[in-house]
């Protein structure tokens, strides 16, 4: 056991430090002259819009980027991280945003991943000490609930963000570095991770963690540094830390909190989507809902409760068992995205890396997926036609790039963001599905993203259901708001309190 003064003088030493990192990505001057430090036993924040340069700076410590300039010390010793292993080695660990693990294999594979415990012969590994080592582990963090012989894939969210972190946490790990951690969770989730974390801390490792939740950022925080496009732009501790503060170093100027649903929609509007007892394998049992033009109706709902396969059961990615969906007044066919389409339907997934974009295709090619039939000619796509289209919506939407044929994949979140909804205004859909619209995304594309589906839905008439995970983007945006809980819709209100969405959500049915 360190003793306390011990613990302390630790607390106070730099344990990473990062002097006067640079980088830049062709044109891009991704970070100017950016140094950071962590101590031991601390938690560091990073905050800013995206593109700002965060997960550069998390990267080049976790060796995934090598810097154009600068210097790393881990101890105080001078170390070139050049490799993921290198940083292994110095101590470094990497939690990625993206969940890297193999869902096929069970918890304690997992957490021990690639450090198995081998009998004699090297060849031969002793699964009798990977269970003990692997159950060690997790109980130094407090996860002794979790069963080590059920498979990762089969887990909620937040229990497989629980066995990476585990993972990670290697012997001689100094510095755990948490990219977006959360953005997938619902609230109570989120607050058990950062419980997590700050175990972790409690132990005297540096923590590093990347958040676009101010809340969150604020309340785990012990330092908070600010960056704006590839430069820090402001650093603070715990006492001297605001949302305010935060915000303005941020976007350069004072945020304005003043996007509010403002909706003419009244009963007497057009239906444009009548839901009605749709059930299916995966978590949504006799639910009903209507949508309608010129309104934005927000769902909410925690992890498990039946929001998570809405979208995609609506759109047609999933098949329900029974219920029946009526667009315009004739009825979908249920399990077919083509018809889904054809309807005037489009969707926004949550995984919008893993489930909406051609990563390694030019921003131009994922704007105009959805629109191919009507930029080709005898089955070829007319290419200047397909550029002019491409180029319209990078230019209507404020999308950052210097060119459309650049992968979209060098997009920064919100940005990328902006390329599917993009894809979708272009066909002129007349119903929108977004599922967790702004996960992941700055508070400067998260204001535009919310005026946006405002000015379609208030405006140009378009119906728009939001699915969301976060209480306040619901309470924000949303004209209508219904909550799911086990599978149903338990509250269907217009301007609810916070404190009625959250009882509907946690506790009980609305009456």
């Amino acid at each position: 056991m360190i003793a306390t003064d011990q613990q302390d003088r630790a607390r106070k030493s730099p344990i990473l430090q990062l002097n006067s990192i640079s980088k830049r990505y062709g044109g891009v001057q991704a970070l100017s002259e950016v140094s950071i430090h962590v101590n031991a036993g601390e938690i560091l924040c990073l905050v800013g819009e995206n593109g700002a340069g965060k997960s550069t700076l998390a990267a080049v410590a976790a060796g995934l980027v090598s810097p154009d300039s600068g210097k790393i010390f881990v101890d105080g010793e001078e170390v070139v991280l050049n490799s993921p292993r290198a940083a292994e080695i110095a101590g470094i660990r990497l939690a990625s945003q993206e969940l890297q693990l193999c869902p096929e294999l069970d918890v304690m594979t997992n957490v021990l991943l690639g450090h198995y415990p081998h009998k004699k012969l090297p060849f031969l590994v002793d699964y009798a000490s990977m269970k003990r080592k692997a159950a060690e582990r997790l109980a130094s963090l407090g996860l002794e609930d979790i069963d080590l012989h059920q498979n990762v894939g089969e887990m909620p969210v937040v229990y497989r963000a629980f066995v990476q972190i585990a993972r990670s946490l290697t012997p001689g790990a100094k510095v755990l570095i948490t990219d977006e951690p959360t953005a997938p969770m619902s609230d109570i989730e989120a607050t058990r991770l950062l419980k997590l974390l700050k175990t972790i801390c409690d132990q005297g490792v540096g923590i590093i963690f990347v958040s676009h939740r101010l809340d969150e950022v604020l309340n785990i925080a012990d330092r908070v540094v600010v960056l704006r496009d590839g430069k820090l732009v402001d650093e603070m501790n715990k006492s001297e830390g605001n949302k305010e503060r935060i915000v303005s170093s941020m976007l350069g100027h004072a945020s304005v909190d003043g996007v509010r649903a403002a909706s003419s929609t009244n009963e007497n509007s057009e239906v444009a989507m009548k839901v009605e007892n749709l059930t299916t394998s995966n978590g949504i049992s006799d639910t009903n809902l209507t949508l309608k033009f010129g309104e934005i109706l927000g769902v909410y709902g925690i992890a498990g409760s039946g929001r998570d396969s809405l979208g995609m059961t609506l759109f047609g990615s999933n098949k329900p068992t029974s219920g029946k969906i009526t667009v315009g007044g004739s009825e979908l066919k249920l399990g077919s995205i083509k018809s889904t389409m054809e309807m005037g339907i489009g969707y926004v997934p949550a995984e919008r890396r893993a489930q909406g974009l051609l990563l390694e295709r030019s921003i131009k090619e994922n704007i105009t997926l959805a629109f191919l039939r009507k930029l080709s000619k005898l089955g070829l796509i007319q290419a200047k036609s397909e550029s002019v289209a491409g180029q319209l919506w990078v230019d209507n939407l404020s999308i950052k790039t210097k060119d459309i044929e650049n992968v979209v994949l060098s997009l920064s979140g919100g940005n990328q963001q902006k390329v599917l909804l993009s894809r979708w205004l272009l066909t002129g859909c007349r119903i929108l599905i977004l599922d967790d619209p702004t996960r992941g995304v700055d508070i400067g594309s998260k204001l535009e993203i919310y005026e946006l589906l405002q000015n379609l839905a208030h405006k140009e008439g378009v119906a728009v259901l939001v699915i969301s995970s976060d209480i306040e983007e619901v309470l924000k945006i949303s004209d209508r708001i219904e909550v799911m809980r086990n599978g149903k819709i338990t509250l269907s209100k217009a301007n609810p309190t916070q404190q009625e969405v959250a009882r509907a959500a946690y506790l009980e049915e609305a009456s």
